[in-house]
This record gives structure tokens, sequence and C-alpha cells, in this order.
């Protein structure tokens, strides 16, 4: 476990505040969800008294912190993977996620995950929470992953992503013809029987997906996809929702869509895609310790490119 200890003392700027906000003020390295978690395990102290996250904090008062941080990831077991990295720096990676990789070791799937395959290359992250992984994409969707490489960058950044402030952009292929982009504002939560899965809920969390197109072909569109909200498959829900479900994802209902008088190649290739066509190729942040705006990109895996330039062809044979 890693403890640190802070002091703070409430002046003018944070007097009146909730004592979570007003730490958050003081001490921005570390997440509001950390710091009420320490103050609901009695590890702040107003003036040496226990308190609550909804207190709010006089003029004067002394705030005492501990920071525990548990080790999360010390019991991962470190296995190659032979990742590719988009960029490597003594604050942060940029790993360019291939698909069939799970995150994070779970029950019934603990070796071979990204995680593990990080701290084989980075021992010392597994002294940080979840190997360090800022976020998390599907196993089966491919792209940029960002990971903390310490404890205060690990914090600033999962903080940056709660404020928005890390944007986020995927390619996806879907089935149909989309007339022109636009914005889904649709709750999400854990689907009430096949428990694996989201679904659309009026009491879920607030989601929204902002999308706009590149391409049209026949049957289908390719959109640029960006994340206002981060939730467990919100872009998979959020298409299929909208009665264009992301090729290839079966699980949310898609099934293949063809032409008239598609060649025999073409079906293959369609009715073969067997993953979903989404792929993160895009992140855009300021750094955790700065004011440098960093853009990373990364291009579609072959399968996806693969699936472009066949509904490409499809497209040209037909017009």
């Amino acid at each position: 476990m890693i403890i640190n200890k802070h002091e703070i003392l409430i002046d003018s700027e944070s007097c009146g505040e909730r004592v979570d906000t007003a730490i958050s003020l003081k001490l921005n390295n570390y997440s509001r969800s950390l710091i009420k978690k320490m103050i609901l395990t009695d590890n702040v102290k107003i003036n040496g008294q226990k308190t609550k996250p909804d207190r709010r904090v006089k003029n004067g008062d002394i705030v005492s912190i501990i920071i525990k941080s548990e080790l999360k990831s010390d019991k991962i077991e470190p296995q190659e993977l032979n990742l590719d990295f988009v960029e490597i720096n003594k604050e942060f990676l940029v790993l360019n996620k291939r698909a069939g990789l799970v995150m994070h070791p779970a029950p019934g799937n603990m070796n071979y995950t990204v995680a593990n395959g990080l701290i084989s290359k980075f021992p010392e992250l597994k002294y940080l929470p979840r190997a360090g992984l800022v976020h998390r994409i599907d196993k089966d969707t491919t792209g940029l992953i960002l990971v903390a490489r310490n404890q205060i960058s690990y914090h600033k950044l999962v903080k940056k992503l709660s404020l928005k402030e890390i944007q986020r952009d995927y390619l996806a292929v879907v089935n149909g013809i989309m007339i022109s982009g636009g914005k889904i504002d649709k709750p999400l939560g854990r689907h009430r029987i096949h428990r694996k899965k989201m679904s659309i809920r009026e009491d879920g969390k607030q989601a929204i997906t902002h999308y706009r197109i590149k391409n049209k072909f026949r049957n289908h569109t390719y959109i640029n996809v960006s994340l206002e909200t981060g939730r467990t498959h919100q872009i998979r829900i959020h298409m299929a929702s909208e009665k264009h479900p992301i090729v290839g994802d079966k699980i949310y209902g898609w099934k293949p869509n063809f032409g008239k008088k598609s060649s025999k190649r073409f079906k293959e290739v369609i009715g073969n895609f067997s993953r979903q066509a989404l792929h993160a190729h895009k992140l855009t942040f300021i750094e955790p310790n700065g004011k440098k705006r960093y853009e990373f990109q990364c291009e579609p895996p072959q399968d996806f490119k693969q699936l472009i330039t066949e509904l490409e062809m499809d497209y040209n044979d037909h017009h």
C-alpha cells in the first residue's frame, strides 16, 4: 500500500465548500472518487475530528488527509504479449490494442490480458490501480488506450477523464445508410435479464455520443464517433438503438446486410466479419503535469481496412 499524508488550511477560496470539494481544489492530483473513499474510511479529519463528504468547511479549518492507494495490481502475473506502443514517456503510455485482448484479469479470464502484458513490459505498473489503465475498450474493439506510469499521473489522468478533458474518437461501420451526423443522448444501465449486456434505461447513467459521416456505401455507413461520456458498450448500444448496429456486433442485434447482386466475395467478407467494426483511432488531451497538448492517432487494423475496401468495391460495382 502507498500512503501519502497531507494537511491543508481552509482559506477564502474554499470556505463554504463541501470538504471533498475543498480537498479537490487543493489536491488536484487525486480523483474525487478516491478522496470520497478516504473520507468514508475515516482517513480525513477536520480539526482532528472525523467527517462526512458533504460537511461544509469554514475559514481557518485544518483538514488532514491520509491517501491510501491499494496495490491492486501486485498479484497480476507478468506475461509477454508483444503489445504495440504508440508513445512511451515517463508520465504515460499510449497503447494500440489489437482485437481479442481483454483489458484486465477477471474471473474466467485471469491470464494474457492487457494488464498482464503491461506489467511484463513495465514492472513498476504493478504498484498502480489496474496496472495504470486510465480507461478501457472492449475485448474485440481495437485502438488507443491511455496508461499512466506513476501514482500522480494516474490520479491526474483519471480526473481529466471524469472532467471530460480527454477526447476519444472512434471509427465504426454500421448497417444502413445514415442521412446525417448527430448526437445520441440516451441513459445506459445493466440489462435487467442478460447481466453481461448493457441497455438503454430511464434510470441509467447519462450517456452521450456524437457522430458524423465519413462515407456512405450501398447498405452501410462509415462514421466517426466521439464520446462525451464513456459508459460500457456505449457506442455499440447507441448505434443499435438508432437501427444502425455496428457491423459484426451480434450481441447488439447486427445481422449481415447485403444489397442486390452483391458478389459472393462481398457476402463472405461481410458475413464472416467476426467482431464489431469499431476502432479507437484518436486520443487528445493535455499532459498530466503541464500545458502541452497531445494528439495520438492510429490506423485501423487490416481486417477493418479490408472491410472498407470491399464496401467501396461493392458500391463502385453498382454505380
